[in-house]
């Protein structure tokens, strides 16, 4: 185990029975290979190659109009997409540093934001279920998902931040942390 600031978000009645980060290489391919690459691709291969037109049928840059330009413009802008999916990676390699995860013997403790940095916490009797997942590329790097089910949020109440899912992505030692986290689960629900 390690130091850091995030610790101290654990109650002091509270033993840390394991803590980690995720494997950046996973958390940066997932970021890459997202359901929007074929989409942003796509597009960004029919604009660039009219821009590309556009701009290098003219032999001389003396004899770009500026209709030429402007055309060019619109399609940087009109390539909003592409830009899009590109921001989604860099903001994921950036998010990285403030993920991490902490499991105590009361609850689960979730860090993470590119921006700002926020934390979630959920006790075991918050949670509905524990299940360990693994996608394509958590296969071929020899890293899990352990997602945590939570209860049925009260109709009307309003989430104070941004996590897509509770759990604890892209772990190596995934085995361990998931006996660790079910059987911890399993005696809090006792």
């Amino acid at each position: 185990m390690y130091e850091t600031d995030f610790q101290s978000v654990v109650g002091s009645e509270e033993t840390i029975l394991w803590q980690g980060r995720p494997e950046k290489k996973c958390f940066i391919i997932e970021s890459i290979f997202n359901p929007l690459l074929p989409f942003a691709l796509f597009w960004a291969a029919i604009d660039l190659t009219i821009m590309g037109g556009l701009f290098f049928s003219k032999v001389h840059f003396e004899d770009i109009s500026s209709e030429t330009v402007i055309l060019l413009v619109f399609f940087l802008v009109h390539m909003m997409p592409v830009w899009i999916y590109l921001i989604g990676i860099l903001r994921s390699i950036r998010s990285h540093r403030n993920v991490e995860y902490i499991v105590t013997d009361r609850a689960v403790y979730i860090s993470g934001g590119s921006n700002r940095y926020y934390y979630e916490k959920k006790t075991y009797q918050e949670l509905e279920g524990v299940t360990l997942n693994q996608g394509f590329f958590d296969i071929k790097l020899g890293v899990a998902d352990i997602e945590f089910k939570k209860e049925k949020e009260k109709q009307g109440q309003i989430l104070r931040n941004n996590l897509k899912t509770f759990a604890i992505c892209d772990i190596s030692d995934y085995d361990r942390v998931y006996r660790l986290v079910k059987d911890t689960y399993e005696k809090a629900k006792a």
